[in-house]
């Protein structure tokens, strides 16, 4: 069977393309490259992490792997307006949250989502874009294969 943690990245994916609040927003299984230059609001995905995969508590036969999905929202705003920017990290964050809440297995892809953890950060981008990001991961438990 193929490891879990692709096919919850697709899904999540998936669900969060089909919501309106994403409708304008990249996402992508990984971040800008190095030193390209992107104008664009997104979201990808960062390393993930496991911190328990239970052959034993499952049973012989059976697996079942707890790990975190690594994240980044990134928004970028033309001026000098910080707040507006950080506001817009907010609001996907929330629809995040609201997208995950509704559908806690992506898809039935996982047994459920759990926790998100992470931090909300500011910073000018250059000497005419502001930069906000919302940088965390969520917490994810296999179903059993």
């Amino acid at each position: 069977m193929p490891h879990p943690v692709p096919a919850a990245k697709d899904a999540l994916k998936a669900i969060l393309n089909a919501r309106p609040a994403w409708a304008t927003i990249e996402v992508m299984d990984g971040g800008p490259t190095e030193g390209e230059d992107y104008t664009y609001d997104a979201f990808w995905f960062e390393p993930t992490e496991i911190p328990s995969d239970a052959w034993a508590s499952v049973g012989a036969g059976s697996r079942r792997i707890a790990f975190r999905l690594g994240f980044v929202i990134s928004v970028l705003r033309e001026g000098d307006n910080e707040r507006d920017t950080e506001d817009h990290v907010w609001t996907l964050y929330e629809d995040l949250l609201a997208a995950i809440k509704a559908n806690p297995t992506l898809n039935g892809v996982v047994l459920q989502v759990g926790d998100v953890q992470g931090r909300q950060v500011n910073g000018p981008r250059s000497k005419t874009v502001w930069q906000a990001a919302f940088i965390g991961s969520i917490g994810c438990t296999s179903n059993s294969y």
